[in-house]
């Protein structure tokens, strides 16, 4: 019982030190972002925690292409769905901290624009899948997710680092917080741990997702029996 739950416990402890230490633990004070940077414990690790959970996807969907074990299939619509509710709350954290800093919730930048048509590309996976046929979804849902990965990557982080112009910290002409030696100390020890707290807590999430995929496909082939 203790192995099988060491590492959701694990998982609790640090999200809940994040929570804490993210709103009580001293941060430095910087023009504009002032104490809105506390959102740096929560609204940057969702998007850390998205982005691997999507390449984790990614993975199983190459997996299931090339043994076609549904199992695989399970795990990676279960990573996508999970890693799109993380990117849904990394939208609202993010369009928070844009109001207090910017004056608005989602104003006019190259990021910003990024997220958007990336989100949109996997909702349209989701759609896809669901309009397909049912010996078709896997298959279509697999290719599909293998081909967005990198583009949704070059909307979200590369084509932001080219733009010439941005209010984004890290793109276009602005300076990322790691930038500034005296804030990444202080907040390094609330950041990756709030890192690790996220992962462990929506993995947790897509275990269970992917356990009820397998139920219900079990219930399915029962009944078509």
């Amino acid at each position: 019982m203790y192995k099988q739950w060491w590492w959701k416990i694990v998982g609790i402890l640090l999200m809940l030190y994040a929570i804490i230490k993210g709103l009580t633990t001293p941060v430095p004070q910087v023009d504009i972002v002032e104490q809105s940077i506390r959102n740096l414990f929560y609204h940057v690790p969702m998007w850390f925690v998205m982005i691997a959970f999507m390449f984790i996807a990614a993975i199983f969907s190459i997996l299931y292409l090339k043994k076609r074990d549904l199992a695989y299939d399970f795990w990676a619509q279960s990573f996508m769905e999970i890693g799109m509710l993380l990117g849904i709350c990394g939208c609202i954290t993010g369009g928070l901290w844009a109001r207090a800093t910017w004056g608005m919730f989602w104003p006019k930048d190259p990021k910003l624009d990024g997220v958007a048509i990336g989100m949109l590309m996997y909702g349209a996976l989701f759609v896809l899948r669901a309009a397909a046929e049912e010996s078709q979804k896997a298959k279509i849902s697999s290719i599909y997710a293998i081909f967005v990965f990198p583009i949704f990557m070059a909307f979200i982080y590369v084509m932001p680092k080219l733009a010439s112009i941005s209010l984004h910290p890290g793109s276009g002409d602005t300076v990322a917080f790691t930038n500034y030696n005296a804030i990444a100390k202080d907040l390094r020890i609330v950041f990756y741990p709030a890192i690790l707290g996220w992962g462990i807590l929506f993995y947790w999430i897509v275990t269970l997702r992917k356990r009820q995929l397998s139920i219900l496909n079990n219930i399915t082939k029962q009944l078509l029996n």
